[in-house]
């Protein structure tokens, strides 16, 4: 950002604002891996079932929390838990985050 002129805060050096930088850079770290995740699941749900709801005159936001939301669940539970505890976690002996599994 100081190349282009833009004097910001010391995102790692103030406290304040350290938090928010790491934060953010995890989330877009593993960005990419969960969208995939994530259009994997949604191509499971058959089309079938849209159809369905469609002809019983379901608007797109019904269609949306009745049936997508509840067929993503395996899917939303296993981004936001057991892969999050298995890499973050560093249970993982190649993630390097935790040293005692490595020899």
């Amino acid at each position: 950002m100081r190349y282009f002129g833009v004097h910001g805060p010391s995102w790692l050096g103030e406290p304040e604002y350290a938090l928010y930088a790491i934060i953010t850079v995890a989330v877009w770290q593993d960005m990419g891996y969960n969208v995939i995740v994530f259009l994997a699941g949604l191509q499971t749900i058959p089309e079938s079932l849209y159809e369905a709801a469609m002809v019983d005159g379901a608007s797109g936001w019904q269609r949306f929390r009745h049936i997508t939301v509840p067929l993503l669940s395996r899917t939303t539970l296993f981004v936001t838990v057991a892969y999050n505890y298995f890499i973050h976690a560093g249970l993982y002996p190649d993630a390097g985050y935790d040293r005692r599994w490595t020899a």
